[in-house]
């Protein structure tokens, strides 16, 4: 790392610089059905430089990655490219974060094991739920990876992170008479915890099962939509990616502060923002790309816009604080169990295609792949249905259960209740 930074500053173009050091363990296991056929280590080590250049009024950005194989006159060259590329760039002036020394360690129950016995604990886990005759896990991947973070800047600011992640990447399948269905899961952790993964993979398991026998139902009218997690994830993450400082200043931004997003609610109110750090999810961090610490913030308080957020280069173009580029959505829950909130007609989405969110012409819809549709006596799987609203009309009507869930960078309530949608 010395070696790197002195020659960077022997390039005298170079008014500052960054340089983001990756460094990853990894223990992988491939199986076909039970059969495990592959066993992989990973030890890998990748470094990022960036290179700042003030110009004229203007200061311009280049990054460029560093390989071990590269000689000290390779590195120079890298160097000289990217203070021309940055040449080109002309943005505000900025400056980078202040000195600052800090050492972090996981807060992980992973940091009790080897990564090989996290990986046989989690196929142990795993294998539990592949307990149906006509179901089963066709493929099974799992990598278990221990990342450790450092960033330094000519500012004199040298922080490491150490985090984990734990992926499962699972084929659960279904063997009937008609077909053969298959379902795709990746799944995240750095948690362990056996019962809540061998419950995920079961979900999964009952999933690929209702697929199976799922029809496509006409003439579904009236009923409350159900969001899990992932979805719902996906509706605030693009409520909050349009109270970012970036979308601000670009005045891309539709909602300022004091908006009431929910003008006229019935259902409860929505107060939502974004983390650093949350236990389980493998985006927890305490410190962003450019070394910024993460501070978390209340975007939405009881359905009103009151504050913004982002990283130290668009918030210094706004004169306001840095929060760091913060990555995990967290939400408070309702008042109502799940139980209530199934007692009216439903279509809970289990599998879609992705919510499509336009602020600007108030529309959220999409494709659902799998639901269970509660018509008042019986669940029935659906496939092959759409579902479409106008986005501050269901707004006003989303009711959210005192159960809370974690999907990824999520954690908030594990179902959240519209109604006021178009089910075709």
């Amino acid at each position: 790392m010395r070696d790197l930074e002195k020659l960077i500053l022997e390039n005298k173009e170079v008014s500052s610089y960054r340089i983001l050091t990756i460094k990853q363990e990894s223990f992988q296991l491939f199986f076909v059905h039970k059969s495990l056929e592959t066993v992989r280590n990973n030890d890998t080590k990748s470094v990022y430089v960036k290179i700042y250049v003030e110009h004229d009024e203007f200061v311009g950005e280049s990054e460029f990655r560093v390989y071990n194989a590269y000689t000290d006159d390779e590195i120079r060259e890298k160097i000289s490219q990217a203070v021309d590329k940055a040449k080109l760039i002309n943005n505000q002036k900025f400056t980078l974060p202040k000195k600052e020394v800090a050492t972090y360690s996981s807060d992980s129950n992973f940091e009790k094991y080897s990564l090989e016995e996290l990986a046989k604990l989690t196929a142990e886990s795993v294998y539990k739920a592949d307990c149906y005759k006509d179901g089963s896990i066709n493929a099974l991947e799992i990598f278990i990876t221990k990342k450790v973070k450092t960033i330094v800047n000519s500012n004199g600011l040298n922080k490491s992170d150490v985090n984990y992640d734990a992926m499962v990447e699972a084929i659960p399948t279904w063997n009937g008479e008609r077909e053969s269905v298959e379902l795709y899961e990746q799944y995240h952790f750095n948690e362990f915890d056996p019962e809540k993964l061998t419950a995920e993979i079961d979900d999964k398991m009952k999933a690929v099962h209702a697929r199976y026998d799922a029809v496509k139902l006409e003439g579904i009218k009236d009923a409350n939509v159900l969001l899990r997690p992932q979805e719902f994830a996906s509706l605030l993450e693009e409520l909050t990616r349009d109270l970012s400082y970036q979308a601000v200043y670009g005045k891309a931004n539709k909602n300022p502060i004091g908006t009431n997003l929910q003008e006229g609610a019935k259902g409860d109110l929505l107060t939502f923002g974004l983390v650093g750090k949350v236990k389980g999810s493998v985006d927890s961090a305490n410190f962003d790309s450019d070394g910024t610490t993460l501070k978390d913030t209340v975007l939405v308080e009881n359905g009103v816009v009151k504050a913004f957020h982002g990283s130290m280069k668009f918030a210094q173009y706004l004169n306001l604080e840095p929060t760091g580029a913060l990555k995990i959505v967290k939400v408070n829950s309702g008042t109502k169990p799940i139980e209530e909130l199934k007692k009216e007609a439903y279509l809970e989405c289990v599998s879609m295609s992705g919510i499509q969110v336009d602020l600007f012409n108030d529309y959220i819809g999409g494709e659902v792949r799998l639901g269970y549709y509660f018509d008042g006596s019986k669940v029935t799987p659906v496939t092959g249905i759409s579902i479409s609203a106008k986005l501050s009309e269901v707004l006003k009507n989303v009711y959210l259960s005192k159960e809370d869930g974690q999907n990824d960078a999520y954690f908030g309530p594990k179902i959240a209740l519209f109604k006021g949608f178009t089910i075709q």
